[in-house]
C-alpha cells in the first residue's frame, strides 16, 4: 500500500482530470478529520497495492533513474534534504527529497552523465505544467542540443505524446518517428478548452 503524501501528485498529473482529484482531496481531507469515508475508484486504485502494469512501470523507471547516476548512501544526506525543504514545500519537499531504491543501487552508471551541449537531432516533447518534469528542463535539455527542435503542449500534464491526445503534438512526433525529420522549427500547441485535442 502507498503512502497517503503521493496520492494527490498522481491524482492532479493531468488537468483533465482536475475536477475528479478535487473530489479525492475532498474524501482525504475528510479521513483525515477522522470522519468516515468511502474512497472513490481512483483513491482506492492510487492508494492500494500495484498491479502488474505499475510494478513493470516502477521497476522500468527506477532501473533508467537509478542507472543513470549514482545516488549518496549516506542517510544523513537525505535528512538534511528533508528538513531544508519543509519550510518551502511541506507535503512534498520531504516526499520527494527522502531515500529511494537508488541510494542501494548495486550497479555504477555505465557511463558519465552528459553534461554538455550534443549536435545529435532530436524532438523534446514537453508540458508547460508539467508536475514532473518542469518546463525549464525541457527547455534546458533542449538548449543543450542545438540540432533539436521542441514541440510544447500549453497544459498540466506528466506525458504527453499518445497519452493526453493532444491531435498537434501527436502529428509531430508520429511525423518524426514515421520519416525520421525534424520539424522545420520549434512548434507550441494549444490545448482544446474540453481537454486534451489540440
Amino acid at each position: 500500500m502507498q503512502q497517503v503524501p503521493p496520492a494527490p501528485a498522481t491524482l492532479m498529473s493531468d488537468d483533465r482530470g482536475f475536477a475528479e482529484a478535487a473530489e479525492n482531496i475532498r474524501v482525504l481531507h475528510e479521513a483525515a478529520q477522522g470522519r468516515p469515508v468511502e474512497p472513490t475508484e481512483a483513491l482506492a486504485a492510487v492508494l492500494g497495492p500495484p498491479g502488474a502494469d505499475m510494478d513493470d512501470q516502477i521497476s522500468l523507471q527506477l532501473a533508467l533513474i537509478c542507472g543513470d547516476s549514482t545516488q549518496p548512501r549516506d542517510l544523513s544526506w537525505y535528512r538534511r534534504g528533508i528538513e531544508a525543504s519543509r519550510a518551502t514545500a511541506p507535503l512534498y519537499g520531504p516526499l520527494f527529497k527522502g531515500v529511494t531504491p537508488c541510494a542501494y543501487w548495486p550497479n555504477t552508471p555505465l557511463e558519465a552523465p552528459v553534461l554538455t551541449g550534443d549536435d545529435v537531432p532530436g524532438l523534446t516533447v514537453q508540458s508547460t505544467g508539467d508536475p514532473r518534469t518542469s518546463y525549464v528542463n525541457g527547455r534546458g535539455l533542449h538548449r543543450k542540443m542545438p540540432n533539436s527542435r521542441l514541440s510544447t503542449l500549453k497544459a498540466r500534464v506528466h506525458g504527453v505524446h499518445g497519452s493526453y491526445q493532444n491531435a498537434c503534438v501527436d502529428r509531430q512526433v508520429n511525423d518524426y518517428l514515421r520519416t525520421g525529420r525534424l520539424p522545420a522549427r520549434d512548434a507550441a500547441c494549444e490545448k482544446a478548452a474540453g481537454g486534451g485535442e489540440g
